[in-house]
């Protein structure tokens, strides 16, 4: 969803979608608890970056085979 909206939108505009979407989905499950609007944030973010370092992967699974390593979560400090 994330790589979706980042590509049509403006990353702003893409992150208020995702946002509200993410919320809507949690409160409709009745898991808003759950929701953590800094790790969203932190995610779209990282596929932003992704994609302004490869514009030109037009297709999701050309993205995540040369994303790959760059959208891991970060290991945690030891």
């Amino acid at each position: 969803m994330t790589w979706l909206y980042l590509r049509r939108d403006e990353r702003e505009a893409a992150r208020v979608r995702i946002v509200e979407g993410l919320r809507r989905f949690a409160r409709h499950h009745r898991a808003e608890h759950v929701f953590d609007r800094a790790l969203t944030d932190a995610w779209i973010e990282r596929v932003g970056l992704a994609l302004e370092e490869h514009p030109d992967l037009s297709d999701f699974t050309n993205f995540l085979h040369n994303c790959a390593s760059f959208l891991e979560r970060p290991s945690a400090p030891l």
